[in-house]
């Protein structure tokens, strides 16, 4: 039993959220690699963030992979390749129909938990896989029915959808350039799934995107990158937008870094190429529970 006076555990220390990189994945074989910060969080369950799970995704024709998490949701994004993900029910919702589910390079695809997934590559395929496993570690729960739908994201629909939005007047003024993955199931919200939010943005060509903040915790995926293309974040700003002391980030294709929660973030593109990111955060929960808190500098 403890009883703790107000001022002393108002503000718990707990382990802070920090700047970190996942390189780019170098492998032959089918296997899913856990960006594992167990250590870091002083979780005894393994993590990426204190809510998200981040792994990159290999798969090989003919060497199949079969996941199950205990996730609400996962979600992935296939840098290459061609395939298919055979989805069926587990233990916990053995009512749930089976289904498939094709996928080919770009693609986002968003999966219900109570899944079990097998992965299947026709082609030598790479891709970002996101799941919410930790938050339900945390919670000591498991999913019991699914609460999103499964939804594939094709690319040049993805594509197709940054283009008309790109078109419209005033989109060069816009603190982001992109698409947010929403389903019916999420209406309120806007979001991929009720925990996850991820966005497609496009970082024109010689261009800089304001900066923002969010109490959410981002894993930004760098789609494509190059030297003189990076974000810069600091917890602090000045009154005239300028961020104090910042940590730069380069985007290095297929390599990804976290932005912690509540550091304003700005994106910087010096080169005469669009650059793409692909952040995945877990405001869908934050937004829900009205605590997202996001803020644009003008």
């Amino acid at each position: 039993m403890h009883l703790h006076e107000y001022s002393a555990a108002a503000t718990p220390t707990i382990p802070a959220i920090s700047y970190t990189v996942l390189p780019p994945m170098d492998s032959a074989v089918s296997e899913r690699v856990l960006w594992n910060q167990q250590a870091l969080l002083e979780t005894d369950y393994p993590a990426t963030t204190p809510a998200l799970a981040a792994y990159h995704l290999n798969l090989a024709p003919g060497s199949p992979l079969e996941t199950a998490d205990a996730a609400t949701s996962v979600l992935v994004r296939f840098h290459s390749g061609e395939g298919v993900l055979h989805i069926s029910s587990t233990d916990s919702a053995p009512d749930t129909a089976a289904k498939t589910c094709t996928y080919a390079a770009g693609d986002v695809i968003v999966i219900p938990g109570t899944t079990r997934i097998r992965w299947e590559a026709h082609t030598p395929t790479r891709g970002f896989v996101v799941t919410d496993e930790p938050l339900l570690q945390y919670l000591g729960a498991t999913p019991t029915r699914q609460t999103i739908d499964l939804v594939k994201y094709p690319h040049t629909e993805i594509l197709a959808a940054v283009a008309r939005f790109r078109s419209q007047p005033g989109a060069a003024a816009r603190n982001r350039c992109g698409v947010i993955f929403g389903q019916e199931s999420t209406r309120a919200t806007m979001t991929v799934s009720r925990t996850l939010w991820s966005l497609f943005n496009i970082l024109p060509a010689h261009a800089v995107q304001k900066p923002h903040r969010h109490q959410s915790i981002a894993v930004d995926l760098a789609v494509e990158g190059r030297p003189g293309v990076y974000t810069l974040m600091s917890p602090r700003i000045t009154a005239e937008g300028q961020l104090i002391d910042p940590i730069r980030a380069d985007w290095v294709s297929g390599a990804a870094f976290i932005t912690p929660p509540g550091w304003w973030h700005s994106h910087h593109n010096e080169t005469a190429e669009d650059a793409m990111v692909f952040p995945v955060q877990d405001a869908g929960l934050h937004t829900y529970l009205r605590s997202l808190d996001i803020q644009f500098f003008k």
